[in-house]
Formats: C-alpha cells, sequence, structure tokens
C-alpha cells in the first residue's frame, strides 16, 4: 500500500500538520463480477485539516456505484459500507502511520527538536527513564562512599566489601529490564563501575598512575549519569510548561467558541428589532383609531373625513435635561485586597479586578469574563521563573495555533519591564478567531511575584471592544498579593 500527499514535506512539517489535525486515510471499493464479489481499498492519502477528501474520493465513489451491486448477496453489503465509509470522510490509518514515523509522531506531540534520546519518548517513557536514571546515581554514590572508606583505611575487609557492591550492582544493571530510554545509561553505569573497580585494583597493587587513571575517567562517566538526569527533568519541565500554555489558549478557545452566537440567534434578534420598529410605528395609530367611538369611525370612513390633526405640544413643555451627561468614569473601584479583592488558592494570593468582571476557577486557574466578552486567565507556577523575551518570541512562532482555531496576523513582540513589585515578561500578538473576521490582541505575562513564584496571565482582547484594557491588566498585576486570603464569605471568595 503506497502513502501519497506528504511528497517534499519535512518531518517537523509533517508534525505540525498532523498535530493542527491532519490525517492519513484510505477509501474502500467494491467490485463485483457475477457471484463473485471484491473488496479493496484505495493507497493510503494524507489530508491536511480543513481538507475535503471528496476529491480524492470521487473515482473510488465511482467505481462502487457502477460495478460493487452486481455480485449476491455481498455485493449490496459491502458496497453500501464502502460508500459510508467514503461519505464520512475514509477511514483513519494515522496511528497505524505514526508507529512506523515516530519523529512525525514526535513534532506532533510537541516533543520535536529534542534530542535523539528523549524525541522518540512519551512522557510516562521519559518519566520513568529519569527515575531510573536516578537509581543508578545512588547506587554510584553509595559505592563511592564505601571506595572513600577504603582509600581511608587500605583495610581489605574495606576493599572486599567494595568490590562486592560493585559485581552485586554490575550484575543487577545487566540482568534488569530497564525503561527504553535508560538502556543506553545502563551502558555508562557498567562501565564506570569497571573503571572504578580498575581503579580499586591499581590502589591495592600501589600503582598510583593507573589509580589516578581510572578514577579519573569513571569521574567522566558519573557527570554523564548526572547530565543525563538533568537533561530528562529539563525535557520534562518544558514539556509540561508548552503542555499548561498551549491548555491556555484551548481554555480560551472553548471559552470563546462558548460565546460564540449561532446564525439563527443574530437572525431572530434582527427579526425581533424589526418587529419592535414596526409596532413602535404603527402601534400608536392603531391604538388611536380603536379609542374612536364606532359611530365617529363609521363616518369617517362612509364621508372620506381625515383624523383631525394631532395638537402640537407646547414649546414650554419640552422636556429639559436635569444634569449634563454624565462623564466617563473609570474601570477602578479602590478596594483593600481583602476581603473585597478576589482571592483564591490557584493564584496562591489576592488580586483586584473591576467589579463588573466574573472570575471563577477553571481547571487550576482563575478565568475571568470581562465586560465586551473579552477574557484573562492567571495561574501561579511555583518554583518557575520568568522566561526570557527571546524564548516567548519562539513558544508563539512555534506554537500550534489552529488546535485552538487560532490565526496569528504578523509578528509577536516581546519586552521585559516592572508592573508594580513584579518584573514582568511579556509577549504580544494580533489574532484572527478561526476563518473569520473577528479580530483580536493576545497578551502573555509571566511575573516573577515572589523570589521563586511566577504569575502567569493571558489577556484576550477583541478590537471591537478594547477589553480588558492594557490598564486593567497592568492594575491587576500589580495588586498581586502572596499568600494565604482572609476567611470571607462564599460570595466573596471568587467572585463579588
Amino acid at each position: 500500500m503506497a502513502l501519497r500527499g506528504i511528497e517534499g514535506m519535512s518531518w517537523e512539517e509533517l508534525g505540525d500538520e498532523l498535530a493542527r489535525g491532519g490525517r492519513f486515510v484510505s477509501f474502500p471499493y467494491c467490485i463485483s463480477i457475477l457471484i463473485v464479489t471484491f473488496r479493496r481499498s484505495s493507497d493510503v492519502c494524507f489530508v491536511r485539516k480543513g481538507e475535503s477528501t471528496l476529491g480524492l474520493a470521487v473515482p473510488y465513489l465511482a467505481i462502487s456505484l457502477v460495478c460493487g451491486w452486481w455480485g449476491l448477496p455481498w455485493g449490496p453489503i459491502w458496497t453500501i459500507g464502502s460508500l459510508l465509509t467514503i461519505l464520512t470522510g475514509g477511514k483513519d490509518h494515522t496511528e497505524e502511520m505514526l508507529s512506523a514515523m515516530p519523529l512525525a509522531r514526535a513534532y506532533r506531540d510537541g516533543r520535536g527538536g529534542e534530542d535523539n534520546d528523549t524525541a522518540y519518548l512519551d512522557d510516562h517513557e521519559l518519566e520513568e527513564a529519569a527515575n531510573r536514571v536516578a537509581l543508578l546515581l545512588s547506587e554510584v554514590n553509595h559505592i563511592r562512599e564505601a571506595a572513600g572508606r577504603y582509600y581511608q583505611s587500605l583495610s581489605p575487609g574495606d576493599l572486599d566489601d567494595v568490590i562486592a557492591a560493585i559485581e552485586d550492582s554490575t550484575e543487577w544493571a545487566e540482568s534488569e529490564q530497564h525503561p527504553r530510554g535508560a538502556r543506553h545509561v545502563v551502558q555508562i553505569f557498567t562501565q564506570t563501575l569497571n573503571l572504578m573497580l580498575v581503579g580499586l585494583e591499581a590502589t591495592a597493587e600501589r600503582d598510583r598512575y593507573a589509580t589516578q587513571r581510572a578514577l579519573a575517567q569513571a569521574r567522566e562517566g558519573l557527570e554523564l549519569l548526572e547530565a543525563t538526569y538533568e537533561r530528562f527533568q529539563a525535557v520534562l519541565r518544558s514539556r509540561r510548561e508548552r503542555a499548561r500554555r498551549r491548555g491556555l489558549f484551548q481554555t480560551g478557545a472553548a471559552n470563546r467558541a462558548a460565546r460564540s452566537s449561532p446564525w439563527w440567534v443574530h437572525a431572530g434578534a434582527g427579526i425581533g428589532i424589526v418587529f419592535l420598529l414596526l409596532s413602535c410605528y404603527w402601534g400608536p395609530m392603531l391604538y388611536r383609531d380603536r379609542t374612536k367611538p364606532s359611530g365617529e369611525r363609521r363616518t369617517a370612513e362612509v364621508e372620506g373625513v381625515s383624523s383631525p390633526a394631532p395638537v402640537p405640544i407646547a414649546a414650554s413643555a419640552t422636556p429639559q435635561l436635569l444634569s449634563p451627561s454624565p462623564t466617563r468614569v473609570s474601570t477602578w473601584t479602590p478596594t483593600p485586597v481583602t476581603p473585597e479583592g478576589i482571592c483564591h488558592e490557584s493564584i496562591g494570593g489576592c488580586i483586584e479586578a473591576p467589579r463588573a468582571w466574573s472570575c471563577a476557577p477553571d481547571e487550576g486557574s482563575l478565568l475571568c469574563d470581562v465586560v465586551g466578552k473579552g477574557f484573562v486567565a492567571l495561574s501561579l507556577e511555583e518554583g518557575m521563573s520568568p522566561a526570557t523575551p527571546e524564548e516567548l518570541k519562539r513558544w508563539y512562532a512555534d506554537w500550534d495555533n489552529d488546535e485552538a482555531e487560532w490565526q496569528w496576523l504578523g509578528e509577536p513582540s516581546a519586552q521585559t519591564r516592572s508592573i508594580g513589585k513584579a518584573q514582568c515578561t511579556s509577549v504580544t500578538a494580533d489574532a484572527r478567531w478561526g476563518d473569520t473576521t473577528q479580530r483580536a490582541t493576545v497578551t502573555y505575562y509571566e511575573c516573577l511575584v515572589t523570589s521563586r513564584d511566577t504569575l502567569t496571565l493571558m489577556a484576550y482582547r477583541p478590537r471591537a471592544t478594547r477589553h480588558p484594557s492594557q490598564e486593567d491588566v497592568e492594575h491587576l498585576i500589580g495588586s498581586y498579593a502572596a499568600g494565604s486570603p482572609a476567611p470571607a464569605s462564599d460570595s466573596q471568595q471568587v467572585s463579588r
């Protein structure tokens, strides 16, 4: 079975298309000859997100319609099944093909660009490999402590203990079934133990040069084990941070989709407005005609007499404004952080938000709906430092926005500055929602609010409303106060 549709694509491009929703599909078809029916399948084709499969499926649809019915009893049955499969988008072979394309799977899952020993591992496999490397490091450190005791005492009994520990650890490492990502590390572990054993034997023979050379090589092996463990942990942290940031976008996209009204709602609203305008125009006329006595209406209809003209209102009766038009008032009402502010465990403290905002917890973060259909999502990351502007710009550029139906417009801009007592890094980009004309400005902040904790904030500002404003968002960041909130009533804890 051949593969079509990926000619000239790199693994990174293929992974990006798969992450956006691309699929590998095939189209079944039937051919009947008298009482014999053959069921076959087309080549596997790669279909991008939003691309119709009908153009690829037309030849196989025609074959089934023309040649599939004539074999009894399976001709009609298999033909109907083939038509249903084709009309529903074809048979999906995505997971089957990705099992033979580990690099494409890695780029699809956001693991592209990593080293070969981590790019082929999913999160669970990588965590198992990191735990196994940590176990190997503990074994090496235990043997180092025993060897240190021998070098101090030069006792034959201590030497026998160290050699026995090395042999036991080597036998365990060679017989144990290790995770897939840690197998090459086990080889480094056994080589390090063998070098330590050579150094011990050279020490026992008073060969100082051989001892120093063996121990120096063993030290290099130990440093390589420690570096491998740190690299595994760094990759795990990077993946979790990427998943968390992607979740913020998807949460915002889901809220935006939930707030989007279907076409029939807008049509109904339009019809209602037209009906209201007509009723305002024709209602008084109908009411005035109905309030006439029946004889007067009948006389007017018979004699053609028109209704009397309305009496003009006196100039003195013209309504006057009692006060000048109200001026625009600032959105912010100064209130103390507690208990009038918003306090929640997902942000590890309290913030001040405009009273018109509605805030509620949402999957480990605090989500605030803003007047004008914008939103702000906040969460606190413990033990994380803010990224640099270059890292945030690279993340924006590489982020697979089609999963959340965003379309970036132009290059993102990033900066670092102080907001209140917090040191913040922010990145801003213009975006468009799906295939519509609705545009918005999306800004992401990472602010160091304590010595080791970072407050992350995602603000979605539609072009039509300009809410939430940058002033509101920066006031919210500047008002952040860490620590456990004071007890408050149920109505004050999350939303006012």
